[in-house]
């Protein structure tokens, strides 16, 4: 072998020592890399895995009406957190969802509530869980009033408290509870046992599907509403309660004048008379009485009669009532003149027309302490020019409305 063979055996040596070099560097780098990947995948946490491993239904016999509490416990055996979504149901009708996080290897419980308005058994289920329901009919008292809300009628609320069954079970009524408030204020709180209750309807017993009903009143004041509460046992044993609410119209009188009179006069003939513009408190507004200060006067008034009119605010009437002169008394005072409940929504006006000769009839008195703004006099049936001889400023005659508020103060 020549120099140059040597070399070229020598090189292809060196060439083959620096491959095999290389392909075990690769090897132990792809061993390292194999052996590295199978520790990362060996440490990777399992996925979350859950499940339902408690169901609780409180209680578990309720009356229609009543909530029950269901309650689930879910348990992640895992190695992962994530969310699991508890799916209610009720005889197999999903009836609710909620999503609750559960951390690895821990329990969370997740909550639903569940009102039945129809008796019957139940069966409720969570992942997997079930329980039963039992669901029971109870009798249901209706408490309503006759009329409400109620108007003030001759200083006192006159209504009905009506008790009524309505399931088709009978009820022994144990107490009746009455709470009166002013808006929002409890003015006071009256019981009555059995045995009163019994006074008023003959029996503490409501029998299935029936009614009954007793009177009440009350001196009209500053109160704003009644809640009435039935509480008693049905024929199931089961203990109810009942609520109602009646509201009071509050009466309230319109007046211009500060009740001490200044003078008086007497406006005579077809047409002419005496005019009062008011404005109601509430809309609409019902009229229940007109007040009048004035006494009668000479001679004649036995065969005469005055009229009352209500005027809307376009003077246009819309009430109109007739009385003897002799309504009016000799003395002055206040005379009350009863309006059939006429409703008003907007201003209105009450006019007086006495027909009252120069030999006597009927004279209405009139404040001067107050600066007028209302009172106007009337000739042919409508407003005229003031026509009396003392200054109009110096006139609120003395005509005052009574009335109920129609909205509930509350």
């Amino acid at each position: 072998m020549n120099g140059k063979s040597k070399l070229n055996s020598l090189t292809n040596a060196k060439v083959g020592i620096n491959m095999r070099k290389r392909l075990c560097y690769l090897a132990s780098i792809t061993v390292i890399f194999s052996l590295l990947l199978v520790s990362v995948v060996g440490c990777a946490p399992k996925p979350a895995e859950f499940e339902v491993v408690s169901l609780d239904v409180t209680p578990s016999e309720m009356t229609v009406g009543e909530t029950a509490t269901i309650k689930a416990q879910v348990e992640n055996s895992g190695g992962s957190e994530d969310i699991y979504t508890a799916i209610l149901t009720v005889d197999g009708v999903k009836v609710g969802e909620k999503d609750v996080t559960v951390a690895a290897g821990a329990t969370m419980a997740v909550t639903f509530f569940l009102v039945k308005d129809t008796p019957g058994s139940y069966q409720i289920s969570i992942g997997g869980l079930s329980s039963t329901l039992t669901v029971e009919k109870t009798a249901k008292i209706e408490i309503s009033f006759n009329p409400n809300p109620v108007p003030c009628k001759d200083g006192h609320w006159y209504w009905r408290v009506i008790l009524t069954e309505v399931n088709g079970i009978g009820v022994k009524l144990n107490k009746l509870t009455t709470e009166i408030y002013q808006s929002k204020r409890l003015l006071g709180t009256r019981d009555y046992d059995s045995s009163m209750i019994q006074e008023w309807l003959d029996s503490a017993y409501l029998p299935a599907s029936s009614s009954a009903d007793f009177g009440a009143s009350f001196p009209c004041q500053a109160i704003t509403h009644e809640i009435v509460t039935v509480t008693g046992t049905d024929d199931n044993g089961h203990e109810i309660t009942a609520t109602g609410r009646v509201d009071f119209l509050p009466q309230v009188e319109l007046k211009y004048d500060d009740g001490k009179p200044e003078g008086r006069w007497a406006i005579g003939g077809p047409g002419w008379g005496y005019l009062v513009q008011f404005s109601p408190p509430s809309r609409p507004f019902t009229i229940n009485k007109i007040k009048i200060f004035g006494n009668l006067y000479g001679t004649g008034y036995e065969k005469r009669t005055f009229t009352i009119q209500v005027w809307d605010k376009d003077l246009k009437e819309i009430y109109s009532v007739s009385y003897p002169h002799t309504k009016i008394g000799l003395s002055p005072g206040w005379v009350e003149i009863e309006i059939p409940d006429l409703i008003v929504d907007d201003n209105f006006y009450i006019q007086v027309c006495t027909y009252t000769p120069e030999e006597g009839g009927i004279q209405i008195f009139y404040d001067s302490n107050v600066k007028n703004k209302h009172s106007e006099v009337t000739k042919n049936w409508t407003i005229a020019d003031w026509y009396l001889r003392i200054s109009k400023e110096k006139v609120n005659w003395m005509i005052r409305v009574l009335g109920t508020i129609t909205v509930p103060a509350d």
